[in-house]
């Protein structure tokens, strides 16, 4: 019996501590209503020196403190008391509830004040309007009305600073910042293109396989391939053509590089599709006769079977007088293959056959080097082309260049003529030329410099695996790697039976 009423007591005494606050609280509130703060914050001293944890004094200090008028008003000071003051209520008994009710204090006047400070909160991020300043709001202020629009104006603003210093590095730390920003798909397109140029920037295929083995869903990937492709094939050899549909199977260039494979070889050794099986069965009949039934074209085998329907109104007139044993057939308006494929839609003023399975086609609009599976070389028309070595020569104007079976340029059109001896590689400039051997140009495919000179002034080949130049200066022999098999000096050179005789100054040797 004496425990508790010493507690009652106590209780008592507590209550009446309560009550006196909450009308000291009630004073606080009535001075601010009149825009005495100062006179607010005596009393409210009072009251915190009582008891500075009762909901209704955490209230009122909250209230003095977003008092834009008081001498130290703070905003986040006054959102952290009233978040207390809210958690204290929640505590409180019934009784204690109803007398901060009489005073103005409960539930809805708290939520009331949360909202205020928390628009004046989110007034002040906008009036800063930094990523700092957004990121503090949401730290501080939490799940509040504004949330949305501050994460929106803070990812923004990020992304922003990122475009500015528009480096894959900034879009990757964006993305890895605000994984779910809007701007993620922009900022990823963005990071990959940049991510692609630079780490390609050296044009080397290993850069172009290493970034699809990091990227392999990148869509850059029809870019990157393209270029793997030119340069893996550059030498225009079947088994290149073969390597690349091993390491890419599922690229949109292998059919492209089945087909250039079959033409560069008798035998399709597996590779060929069903087009050009198709095809190679059209060509069983090594040579077909032009007939004319009812004003239409076709062609029959010697042995008088139909092998193309007779369906076009005109055909190469050369088909006339002589038997077709080619694997295409020409109309006015188009080039055919033997298996009715239309490979080249415009009119045709006259078709060479170059070798490498390209056609030179001339046309009122210019000349295009053509594949026999249907797709033009370069879309570009020249004045000429014609195959040089394993290369195809391209000539603007009066000058000559050197491009692949893709289409890669290997050198720009800068030299009057280009031929081939042996291993060798002659560029004429005029007078002069240099000399380059395949490895040079095909590495040239992989952006390493070929560095075309014009430093001889006459050459010779020799024993079919050697070549003799001379400058102005002095004279050398090549072997087919271009390493000096008789020093350049000032000397003359000349072949005998069984060696090379040269002269230097009173010496021969």
């Amino acid at each position: 019996m004496r425990i508790f009423f010493i507690f009652s007591i106590l209780y008592f005494i507590s209550c009446c501590d309560a009550l006196a606050q909450l009308g000291q609280t009630k004073g606080v509130l009535k001075m601010l209503e009149k825009g005495k703060p100062d006179k607010a914050e005596k009393i409210l001293d009072k009251a915190i020196e009582k008891n500075d944890t009762l909901p209704a004094v955490l209230y009122a200090e909250s209230m003095l403190l977003f008092d834009s008028s008081y001498s130290t008003f703070d905003m986040d000071k006054s959102y952290t008391k009233l978040l207390q003051s809210k958690s204290g209520f929640s505590k409180l008994d019934e009784k204690l509830m109803e007398k901060h009710a009489k005073i103005g204090v409960d539930l809805l006047t708290l939520d009331k004040l949360k909202k205020r400070i928390e628009k004046a909160a989110f007034l002040r991020a906008l009036a800063q309007n930094t990523e700092r300043d957004y990121i503090y709001f949401l730290n501080v202020f939490k799940d509040t009305e504004h949330d949305d629009q501050v994460v929106l104006n803070r990812d923004s603003l990020a992304f922003l600073y990122a475009s500015n210093e528009d480096t894959y590095e900034s879009y990757n730390k964006f993305m890895n910042k605000y994984p779910r920003a809007k701007q993620i798909p922009l900022a990823k397109e963005r990071y990959e293109r940049l991510y692609f140029n630079k780490s390609t920037a050296d044009g080397k295929l290993e850069s172009y396989v290493k970034f699809l083995d990091d990227y392999p869903a990148t869509e850059y990937r029809v870019d990157a391939e393209k270029r793997i492709f030119e340069i893996l094939t550059a030498g225009n050899t079947a088994d290149s053509f073969r390597k690349f549909v091993t390491a890419y199977p599922d690229s949109y260039l292998v059919s492209k590089a089945k087909r250039l494979s079959y033409y560069l070889e008798n035998s399709q050794k597996g590779l060929a599709s069903d087009s050009l099986q198709n095809a190679n069965e059209f060509m069983v009949h090594k040579e077909l006769i032009a007939i004319y039934d009812k004003g239409k074209y076709g062609f029959m085998s010697v042995e008088g079977k139909v092998i193309i329907e007779p369906k076009y109104n005109y055909i190469d007139q050369d088909y006339m007088c002589e038997p077709l044993t080619q694997d295409y057939f020409v109309t006015h308006s188009y080039i055919v293959a033997r298996n009715g494929t239309i490979i080249f839609d415009e009119a045709v003023q006259k078709v060479d056959e170059l070798g490498l399975g390209v056609l030179k086609v001339s046309t009122p609009s210019g000349v295009y080097a053509l594949h026999k599976s249907g797709w033009k070389v370069t879309a570009t028309s020249y004045n000429d082309f014609k195959v040089i070595g394993d290369f195809i020569g391209y000539r603007s104007r009066e000058k000559w260049g050197l491009m692949t079976l893709s289409g890669l340029k290997i050198t720009d059109p800068l030299f009057t003529d280009i031929s081939k001896y042996g291993s060798f590689y002659l560029f004429n400039f005029e007078e002069r030329f240099d000399v380059l051997n395949l490895k040079v140009l095909v590495n040239s495919a992989n952006n390493t410099s070929n560095n075309v000179q014009p430093l001889y002034t006459d050459f010779e080949f020799l024993n079919n695996q050697y070549i003799w130049l001379k400058t102005d200066l002095g004279e050398v022999v090549l072997d087919g790697d271009l390493n000096e098999v008789i020093p350049y000096n000032q000397q003359k050179i000349s072949s005998t039976t069984n060696g090379y005789l040269v002269k230097r100054e009173k010496q021969i040797y």
